[in-house]
């Protein structure tokens, strides 16, 4: 489901940008003009405000826009805790036609507004996660003007390893740079998403897009691993304390269903620093495993902040 790729969280940078500069998004081909007093996020793309509790979250999925919009339907939307409001055509910028989407959603007791501004053509689709907490009539049409000025360009560079705030490396390993989504790189054999590789590996490295407390980062980790598609009910094989980089955290290897029904492989590292964000290693394959853990492995320990 596209809609669980888009839930807004935030990390500020020091630069605060006008109303009327169209800005470049690091790890998109995305420009825009954000709303007065947000700021490029660090941890994800897109922009963040963090005084009124807002962030617009910039994601490009690989599925068509129709067969993407075919997902935005209100039941699409309710099973992900959401409440899609209404629905409209606009156009943005270049007089490219998308869809807007007015939706909320309860975030531990908390009202969250949604708009959701989604475009592309046939063999993608683009969108643009608005959310803020403060429902006035105001601060919705400023983000509608702001999400309306959104342009795509194909020939922009991604520069998705340099937009992130850590390192990994997979030379030497059959793993390729894929794509960029929400700040998480995505790895695969052959440098698709989804990957057409037979055994379905692939790999994706990002950081936490919110601060997050927590009393037990070894449970924390367990459960984070469970909510990985098909991983509800996957068996855990090992679970051991790991040091990276000066970070301290926890691997955990697992065997899960996969949706052909052959077992896959699941390895995550989490890695927690002191100011409560956390950065997350996730590897899933269904063959080879002892050959392919090897390489998780040995792609985790290359990580390093930057």
């Amino acid at each position: 489901m596209r809609l669980r790729l888009l839930f807004p969280f935030l990390l500020i940078t020091f630069f605060s940008f006008g109303q009327s500069v169209a800005v470049i998004v690091p790890g998109t081909k995305i420009s825009m003009v954000p709303p007065k007093g947000y700021v490029v996020a660090s941890n994800f793309s897109g922009f963040q405000n963090r005084d009124i509790g807002a962030a617009i979250i910039i994601a490009e999925l690989p599925d068509s826009f129709q067969a993407t919009k075919a997902t935005f339907t209100p039941e699409g939307f309710k099973t992900q805790g959401m409440t899609l409001h209404n629905q409209k055509p606009v156009t943005i910028q270049g007089g490219r036609s998308a869809e807007l989407y007015r939706a909320s959603q309860n975030e531990n007791g908390t009202q969250v507004q949604q708009l959701l501004l989604l475009f592309g053509d046939e063999s993608k689709s683009v969108l643009l996660n608005a959310s803020f907490l403060n429902p006035s009539n105001a601060t919705e049409e400023e983000i509608t003007k702001a999400l309306l000025t959104a342009s795509y360009n194909d020939k922009q560079s991604l520069n998705a390893e340099k937009s992130v705030k850590f390192k990994i490396r997979t030379e030497g390993t059959p793993y390729k740079f894929a794509s960029i989504v929400t700040g998480t790189l995505l790895y695969s054999k052959d440098g698709k998403v989804p990957t057409l590789s037979p055994d379905k590996a692939f790999l994706l490295v990002g950081n936490s897009l919110t601060v997050i407390k927590m009393e037990n980062p070894e449970q924390y980790s367990l459960n984070r691993l469970r909510k990985f598609p098909g991983c509800a009910e996957a068996l855990i094989k090992n679970v051991q304390p790991v040091t990276i980089d000066k970070l301290n955290g926890y691997e955990i290897v697992a065997e899960a269903k996969g949706t052909e029904g052959k077992n896959e492989l699941k390895y995550l590292v989490m890695l927690f620093d002191t100011n409560g964000d956390y950065l997350l290693i996730h590897g899933s394959v269904s063959a080879d495993f002892n050959n392919n853990l090897k390489t998780f492995k040995s792609i985790a320990q290359t990580f390093s902040k930057k």
